[in-house]
């Protein structure tokens, strides 16, 4: 019987300290199968290219090839997933080069792949441990993908997926070559167009080498966010209200329309307006709290930071939620100057209700988690029905977003040997 032939692909950047024993872990767990490993180096600054080139020399099926410019971790992502899809292999294996998933999870997953014959299994990870805006981020990927799909997943952008070629490729055609959320996409894609897609259980360890912070982000804290990981969450949820909705094209499909009934069709704008909102919002929420938990552990008193975090909060979703939300980029100034009025009214009633339950026994932290809810929706109710409101006779809307042309990855031959070492060009 034939073996089960596997392209285990992965995007790599300073993973040297660590990759060896990934690569090797994952040999040894899927021993069964023709394996061939994929890396997408990122322009990485340590030896994580000598070392794949010491995994070939000493027996794995290894193919690297190199970002020309550091392109980021989304890019280098389709990068690798395209050339796992070249190797021709029957499984696609996805997954990154930092190591974090156990090599036995790994074979599970691909047996169960074989098994069921999904579409794409993804390993929703478990025991994670992240910091609280890591679990913040999470919560809103799914959120944004449940939005958009339908169907909410239970891990939104984890990177371990197991696909079918054919369905892969058909799903590459349509995912833009520099997308710096792929996972995200591919989530909404798959579950908007009804393929299967299983989910299964893994553990998520921490990231194999001498640091578990990586390099990526640029950062110092386990417990908070650095700036390039504002900047790129930033950046990110900007693109993914750009990206339109892809269809992908299947032969001999039917698409069954669509029919929104007449009566609900007001209430259900009002929903998905009011569902944007929430997690916009949340993005504004989560700077808020973040600011807050960083102001509290520099020893700042709880009023003073609440009065910084909440003026953070306010900046980030005023926008968000005035670009794609209620989609009015008219009267700016006069916009702004209201969403600050409604703003620094839920700052003073939030303020208030946060001293008076620490005055009463309740812990800061807590005591912030309760009076966000409440200030959020009236700040809703207040914001639609007032700051961005139609100004004039013609309310001025914000033109259709535009998607800005994916740019071709450019791969250069180069080698150490050339038929396994290929330079091509990706992460911040």
């Amino acid at each position: 019987m034939n073996k089960a032939t596997l392209a285990v692909v992965m995007p790599a950047y300073n993973e040297a300290a660590g990759l060896a024993e990934f690569l090797g872990e994952l040999s040894v767990a899927l021993s069964e199968y023709f394996v061939h490993f994929v890396i997408i180096d990122d322009c990485s600054t340590d030896q994580t290219v000598a070392v794949a080139a010491g995994c070939r020399a000493g027996g794995l099926r290894v193919t690297v090839r190199v970002n020309e410019v550091n392109s980021g971790h989304g890019p280098s992502t389709v990068s690798a997933l395209r050339a796992g899809v070249e190797t021709g292999a029957h499984l696609i294996v996805a997954t990154d080069g930092d190591g974090q998933f156990l090599g036995e999870d790994v074979a599970t997953a691909v047996a169960h792949s074989l098994t069921t014959g999904a579409d794409i299994v993804e390993g929703v990870r478990t025991q994670r441990g992240d910091a609280l805006f890591r679990r913040l981020t999470s919560a809103i990927t799914r959120a944004l993908v449940g939005m958009r799909a339908g169907s909410r997943p239970m891990d939104a952008n984890t990177p371990l997926r197991i696909y079918r070629r054919d369905v892969l490729a058909d799903l590459l055609a349509v995912l833009p070559l520099r997308a710096m959320t792929p996972n995200l996409l591919v989530s909404s894609i798959s579950r908007a167009e009804g393929l299967r897609v299983e989910e299964i259980p893994v553990v998520s360890v921490p990231r194999r080498g001498e640091t578990a912070l990586g390099s990526t982000w640029g950062q110092r804290r386990r417990t908070l966010p650095s700036k390039r990981f504002l900047l790129f969450c930033r950046d990110a949820v900007l693109e993914w209200f750009r990206t339109p909705r892809a269809t992908i094209a299947r032969p001999n499909s039917v698409t069954a329309p669509v029919t929104v009934p007449v009566a609900g069709s007001r209430w259900w704008a009002v929903a998905r307006q009011f569902a944007s909102y929430v997690v916009l919002g949340g993005l504004g929420a989560a700077t808020d709290y973040a600011v807050f938990w960083g102001l509290q552990h520099t020893n700042v008193h709880h009023i003073a930071a609440n009065i910084v975090s909440v003026v953070c909060g306010i900046m980030v979703s005023f926008f968000l939620n005035s670009r794609f939300t209620f989609a009015r980029l008219d009267h700016q100034v006069q916009r702004m100057t209201k969403f600050f009025a409604v703003g620094l009214s839920g700052l003073a009633l939030s303020t208030g209700l946060l001293d008076l339950l620490i005055t009463r026994g309740m812990g800061a932290m807590w005591a912030k988690l309760v009076t966000l809810p409440v200030i959020a929706v009236l700040q809703f109710i207040a914001n639609r029905m007032w700051t961005f409101h139609p100004i004039g006779s013609v309310p001025q809307s914000m033109p259709p977003g535009r998607v800005r042309p994916a740019s071709p990855v450019i791969l250069t031959a180069e080698t150490a040997d050339p038929a396994d070492s290929t330079v091509d060009g990706g992460r911040p």
